[in-house]
């Protein structure tokens, strides 16, 4: 459980222990005029909270009933494919940490970069992220594709699988971390298809590849009830609103443990990117690196049902006057990343 999470569950019993005095204050001066105006609004505020705190202490029980996996790194022949430059670290720096201490060694390949001074300052900043922890430079490589425009069309998603499969065949390693295809970002689920690909074509033997939620915005009690939490914590005011990234299937979660320096090492190399706000880095992955194993998806199909997803209802209700308004305020991203802002799911151009 976060420590967002403990805070929550104090604050809504501190609100329910609060509502029952009102209540009795309410009893006690039931016969005074004065309790008309001030019953009602109270109960109602009362009720509404503790009807919030029951529903989110079901939805914490869930959380503990999701099967989670503890993992160590044993000190093996890694390699992390990132699409962008803060990516690595986020899905599987801790990994990475427990690995060189054990003896083991990192690989890092960006398959994206941004043009221009930005793109070398971010360049720097990975290395300088992932050097702090004693990866030389030498293992630290870049694809060069564009971002956000490039992979776009079948032309450069197959000059890349190509590529990818030079890659595999000359680091060999035993274990690959990849983005999982979940409909955050559309570089992040195309990285993830060009891996497959590419893992296919080299019949590599002996190698896994575990994938890592980066974000999405698929909401469910089953998959994500984290982010239902989160969610129902906007509700408080004054509240953060932090949670490790959760994925949409189904599949055991593979959770690492990690000692409190290990985590910190994680998130001193989060802060090294200083051109894309370390601090919303590190309160968005700045926790223990979570994983699936990799199994074959049908790349025909986005990541999720959008047909009958919140997320549609969501973006329906944007397009309605005034209410759309609010509703865009409170909820902004309810659609995939991609140069098109009319872009709504993956839905990646098959090779």
């Amino acid at each position: 459980m976060t420590r967002d999470t403990v805070k929550f569950f104090k604050t809504a019993g501190i609100v329910s222990f609060v509502g029952l005095l009102i209540v009795g204050v309410g009893k006690v001066i039931y016969v005074f005029p004065i309790e008309k105006v001030f019953r009602y609004p109270f109960l109602v505020i009362y009720y509404f909270y503790t009807g919030l705190f029951l529903f989110a202490f079901c939805v914490w029980i869930w959380t503990k009933l999701k099967k989670q996996i503890p993992i160590r790194a044993r000190g093996e022949n890694i390699l992390i494919i990132a699409p962008h430059q803060d990516d690595g670290v986020a899905m599987a720096g801790g990994f990475a940490i427990q690995t060189l201490g054990r003896g083991g060694r990192v690989s890092v390949l960006f398959v994206t970069e941004v043009e221009g001074t930005k793109g070398e300052l971010r360049k720097r900043e990975a290395i300088r992220a992932w050097q702090s922890i004693g990866v030389p430079q030498k293992d630290i490589h870049f694809m060069g594709y564009n971002n956000p425009s490039g992979l776009l069309n079948t032309i450069e998603i197959r000059a890349c699988i190509q590529k990818m499969v030079i890659w595999l065949a000359g680091i060999r390693p035993k274990l690959i971390f990849i983005p999982s295809y979940e409909g955050g970002h559309f570089q992040h689920d195309v990285v993830n298809y060009i891996v497959s690909k590419a893992f296919e074509k080299t019949g590599l033997k002996g190698t896994n590849i575990f994938e890592a939620s980066l974000y999405n915005f698929y909401y469910s009690l089953i998959s994500t009830p984290e982010k239902v939490l989160a969610s129902l914590r906007m509700l408080i005011p004054l509240w953060s609103n932090n949670y490790p990234p959760e994925f949409i299937r189904k599949d055991p979660v593979y959770s690492l443990i990690m000692t409190r320096d290990e985590l910190q090492m994680k998130k001193v190399m989060l802060n090294q990117f200083v051109s894309q706000n370390p601090n919303a880095l590190i309160s968005r992955f700045g926790y223990p690196d979570r994983y699936q194993k990799y199994r074959p998806y049908d790349y025909s199909k986005p990541p999720f049902n959008y047909e009958h997803s919140l997320a549609k209802k969501i973006n329906i209700l944007k397009t309605l006057p005034v209410i759309g308004t609010i509703v865009t305020k409170q909820i902004r991203w309810t659609k995939t990343i991609h140069p098109n802002p009319d872009y709504e799911i993956t839905r990646i151009p098959l090779i």
